[in-house]
């Protein structure tokens, strides 16, 4: 398992929702045909000889005639032909000898002077020679761009993608320059055309592709950094995760990547092993600030975010700090609102990982439903920088004209272009009701083609239930449509029922919700898990569910990452536990084949161990809850969790909820998945 050397986050006081991250420190022929043919045809005897013969030959032939015939002649007939020869014997023999005879003639004559030949002459050689083969023009059959159309601002520079599919060619160029691969990135600062060509021995043959730059249109007062409501505070959690003391420090980075030393926690902290540390947003010491940060230990660390709303205290969300092992060059997002009716709007923040390269960012939006990107964004980040995309901004007008609806729904796709380590967190808010959760962004390695979803709720409001709705989220990151299957099981075991999504394509997402399961949408009560399957090995989607509640006075909502098949930890790490006037709900499944004995462990801030937990033989595929408040029966506690397996992998996440008022639901929840 590995842990944290570094960890690297992106965070927001006052102006903005931050996302965290951390990262680990440490055929031509065979032959031309010829105009003499190796076999000669016998030739018709000619009045003339070919050659005049010499009164004595210099060399005899193998097989030579001689003066005299013989009864039974051995090759040419003589001057005194026999009875009646094939050819009308001539004063000289068919073929005379020449001046100068080979050692060996090529063709021994081939009619022996009988009544009938043994072999008729014909006009045409015995072997025809072959036609030359005939080359065809290379074929360039696609040359495309990706994006083809970008908005960019004034003297920027930004890069898409070139690819192309070409057959029958012995060389490509692009613009000239000869290049041998499939793709290549290409920088542009204005419209520009772009020029293909394929030659071979037939000739050349040229394709166009033009990628479109229109001048961004930004609103600057809608710009996150102008942004004065909602209030946006940031508050963190360290854990030490090693047995033995560490140190750690946090760098601050506005968004041009300038280092902002004047926040605090800049000079080393210690932690004792298994230590955790609070840091409220009242410690960071600005008045406003929006940007990232970046955590750096002497040993081993893992980090959570706690987001909250300074206007409504209870309303909040929370994730896990980003790490090495979530850093990657293409990453997804399953799903980014613009719906300007119903009030949910997106914010993307991507980070970047690297502490001393910049990096090139395509961002890719596609309508759900469709493959086709029908916006991008391209910026560039400063090592440790991070960008934000406000949903809000008119600059996304675009989105709703492509869709052709007000309220659009779609994916992210975020490319570095340079191959420069990124990660990003997409928080989701709902402005009418002050609902929001985070979206941890996803690698490829991160898909598969099975997913366990530990908790699912479907507690109908229309039945008398709290009005609890699950969704299920998965999108499609293979190269080919898929079908995907979700399969819901009541927490009793029981099945209750399952539907598939047909022909999911690539890039798009769809949302399977337990009420379209009659069985559930009948049941006030149900509350369960689902297991997710695709078709084959190649047919890879991510996974992950939502759990809303519109239910008035209070509303809820919170997601986390579906459980891949196959994973590997048996060591989970959550470093912001409470139970006072908030308390975590601590979810962890078995995800291997077998049993297997998980013990929970809980540390106060100092490190010391507080209490120790173990539920044996937990069953393959079985998940369970444990609170803080209730199930532990910790009073007042702040501090950390470790949940380790005896044998088997497993997942978990931890729900934190605000209990004030709960006789009326709570105020707010928000999960953060555990720290492997």
């Amino acid at each position: 398992m590995k842990k944290f050397l570094s960890v690297l986050l992106l965070l927001t006081l006052f102006s903005v929702v931050p996302i965290f991250k951390s990262s680990v420190l440490a055929q031509e022929p065979t032959a031309e045909p010829t105009d003499d043919i190796a076999i000669d045809a016998v030739q018709e005897p000619t009045d003339e000889p070919t050659a005049e013969p010499t009164d004595e030959p210099t060399a005899e032939p193998t097989a030579e005639p001689t003066a005299e015939p013989t009864d039974e002649p051995t090759a040419e007939p003589t001057a005194e032909p026999t009875d009646e020869p094939t050819a009308e014997p001539t004063v000289e023999p068919t073929v005379e000898p020449t001046d100068e005879p080979t050692a060996e003639p090529t063709v021994e004559p081939t009619v022996e002077p009988t009544d009938e030949p043994t072999v008729e002459p014909t006009d045409e050689p015995t072997t025809e020679p072959t036609d030359e083969p005939i080359v065809e023009l290379p074929e360039i059959v696609s040359f495309v761009a990706d994006p083809s159309v970008i908005t960019l601002e004034a003297s920027k520079v930004a890069t898409t993608t070139l690819s192309w599919d070409v057959t029958g060619a012995v060389t490509t160029t692009l613009d000239g320059v000869v290049v041998t691969d499939l793709e290549q990135v290409v920088e542009v600062a204005g419209t520009t055309t772009f020029v293909l060509s394929a030659e071979n021995e037939a000739g050349v043959v040229e394709a166009e592709t033009v990628v479109s730059v229109v001048e961004a249109t930004i609103d600057t007062a809608g710009d996150i950094n102008a942004q004065a409501t909602p209030l946006w505070l940031t508050n963190m959690a360290v854990m030490n995760i090693s047995n033995s003391a560490n140190q750690f420090s946090i760098s601050y980075y506005n968004q041009s990547g300038a280092t902002v030393n004047s926040l605090g926690y800049g000079s080393p902290k210690n932690l004792g092993a298994y230590a955790s540390v609070r840091i409220p947003a009242s410690d960071i010491n600005a008045t406003t600030f929006s940007g990232s940060g970046v955590i750096e230990a002497s040993g081993e660390i893992a980090a959570a975010v706690r987001v909250v709303d300074s206007a409504n205290g209870s309303a909040f969300d929370m994730y896990s700090g980003a790490s090495s092992l979530t850093a990657g060059t293409q990453l997804y997002v399953p799903i980014i609102h613009r719906m300007k009716n119903s009030g949910w709007y997106g914010l993307l923040s991507v980070q970047n990982t690297s502490s001393s390269d910049t990096a090139n960012v395509t961002v890719k939006y596609r309508t759900r439903g469709s493959q086709t990107v029908v916006y991008s964004e391209n910026f560039s980040l400063k090592p440790n920088a991070a960008h934000y995309s406000d949903m809000q901004n008119s600059q996304y007008n675009v989105l709703n004209t492509n869709s052709g609806i007000a309220n659009w729904v779609g994916t992210v796709e975020i490319v570095s272009n340079n191959n420069v380590p990124l990660v990003a967190r997409e928080v989701q808010s709902n402005i009418s009701n002050n609902l929001r959760g985070v979206h941890e962004s996803s690698l490829s390695s991160d898909a598969g083609n099975k997913f366990f979803i530990p908790l699912v709720q479907g507690r109908s409001k229309n039945k008398g239930g709290n009005g609890w709705t699950g969704y299920l989220l998965v999108m499609n990151v293979s190269n080919s449509p898929i079908n995907v299957t979700a399969k819901f099981v009541k927490s009793n075991g029981t099945t209750s029922g399952s539907k598939t999504v047909q022909s999911l394509a690539p890039f798009d997402s769809y949302e399977f919700t337990p009420d379209e399961i009659p069985a559930i949408a009948n049941d006030a009560n149900w509350i369960g898990s689902a297991i997710v399957t695709s078709g084959g090995a190649n047919q890879l989607f991510l996974a992950e569910m939502t759990n809303v509640n519109n239910k008035p006075p209070k509303n809820n909502y919170y997601l986390y990452k579906g459980s891949k098949d196959g994973a590997t930890a048996k060591t989970l790490y959550f470093p912001y536990q409470e139970s006072n006037n908030l308390v975590n709900y601590n979810v962890v499944q078995n995800v291997g084949s077998g049993s297997t004995n998980i013990t929970f462990r809980y540390f106060n801030l100092s490190g010391t161990q507080v209490r120790s937990q173990t539920v044996s033989n937990v069953g393959s595929g079985v998940s369970f809850e444990r609170s803080t408040n209730v199930d532990e029966n910790l009073s007042n506690f702040q501090g950390s969790l470790l949940i380790t397996s005896s044998s088997q992998p497993i997942e978990g996440y931890s729900t934190m909820c605000n209990t004030n008022n709960t006789s009326s639901g709570y105020d707010s929840c928000g999960t953060y998945t555990g720290v492997k």
